[in-house]
């Protein structure tokens, strides 16, 4: 029996979707700020911008499609097309990982930033780094929610 919800209320809602559109678009523009700063390699700005797009545009099409369906978007096993979305979500958690210590290692070669924007920028990306691998570590552990 899928979970009734609305728009924005109740367990299965577009709040997640919103949130995921809204934190992935900011990240891609602070990342197209950034980039313009560093001296990296072709190869690094594309596993850096191909991370954070498709995250922003990925995870979020994913999320919500999963609540226009009305259906849970994490740790979902109901049918065969939930478990193929989870795992998509899963791996492209994974690409946005790669990107994300790129662009750490990136922030700590030379660049052009002031030491204020190369603190908030190397302390912002390390959190998001902590907070990728906390959520990665929980989607394995499938969030202590037994099968």
């Amino acid at each position: 029996m899928p979970i009734v919800n609305s728009t924005i209320n109740g367990p299965v809602s577009f709040r997640k979707a919103i949130t995921f559109a809204e934190t992935g678009w900011l990240m891609c523009w602070a990342t197209g700020f950034v980039l313009g700063y560093l001296n990296n390699a072709r190869w690094q700005q594309w596993v850096i911008i191909a991370g954070f797009f498709q995250f922003a545009l990925l995870e979020t099409f994913l999320v919500s499609l999963q609540a226009w369906r009305s259906v849970p978007s994490h740790y979902n096993f109901a049918t065969l097309f939930d478990t193929v979305v989870f795992s998509v979500m899963g791996v492209g958690s994974a690409i946005y990982l790669v990107g994300m210590i790129v662009l750490l290692v990136a922030l700590f070669g030379p660049n052009q930033l002031t030491p204020s924007l190369r603190l908030a920028f190397r302390s912002g990306t390390l959190l998001m780094i902590i907070g990728g691998l906390i959520g990665y570590f929980m989607m394995m552990n499938l969030g202590g929610i037994p099968r």
